[in-house]
């Protein structure tokens, strides 16, 4: 079934059609039907789509704002993309035939940008609060002063918590109060953005997020 994306473009399966969109740019190709589309491999692929999706959908708050270098409407598709090639491991028990993966968080990417990445040099949790300090230097263009450091908490069952305003780049330090719910450990990422910078969604806005751990 096709669907409309916001750019006015469309993506999906119109009667023989395939309609898609890469780099902003509208394709269409004839719809071929694989000849056994349930061979082992198809369903090992299948069953690594499905995982992956249903991991990345628990971040799509963070995807959003974090994958904006990309065409309008792609942001969740190009996340998609990188961690099915780059992110994921194969934990199918030897000998069995039911394939199983699961995300590495140290290769998860909650964005993709120009801006030069957060350096973080303190990070405690006392109950629900997270606290972090960071090099509050200015660094090289396109930084600004007024990049906002965005922290996403993930744990296991939960969609994940993103607090986009822990605090500027200048002023080196913030808290981040978790969701009454996330009691348990939870893994963190970080990365900046910044709205003030251009109306335009693109890579001058944001930094590559990197993975903080376990707290």
């Amino acid at each position: 079934m096709a669907k409309m994306l916001k750019n006015g473009m469309i993506s999906g399966k119109i009667g023989n059609l395939v309609y898609y969109v890469i780099n902003g740019k509208q394709y269409i190709r004839n719809y071929v039907i694989p000849d056994n589309p349930n061979t082992p491999a198809q369903y090992r692929h299948r069953t690594k789509i499905k995982v992956c999706g249903k991991f990345i959908s628990k971040f799509k708050t963070a995807i959003l704002i974090g994958y904006q270098g990309f065409p309008s409407g792609e942001a969740f598709s190009e996340a998609m993309k990188y961690h099915m090639a780059n992110a994921m491991e194969d934990t199918t028990p030897p000998g069995s035939v039911d394939p199983t993966f699961k995300l590495i968080p140290e290769k998860i990417v909650l964005s993709v940008g120009n801006v030069q990445q957060p350096e973080i040099t303190a990070c405690t949790r006392t109950g629900r609060i997270i606290e972090l300090t960071w090099n509050s230097t200015l660094g090289h263009v396109p930084n600004r002063h007024t990049d906002a450091l965005a922290v996403t908490a993930f744990t296991e069952g939960k969609k994940a918590f993103t607090d986009f305003y822990t605090g500027t780049r200048e002023e080196g330090s913030g808290k981040v109060l978790l969701p009454h719910d996330f009691i348990e450990p939870v893994l963190l990422w970080a990365f900046y953005w910044n709205g003030q910078k251009s109306e335009e969604r693109n890579k001058e806005n944001v930094s590559d997020s990197i993975y903080l751990g376990i707290f």
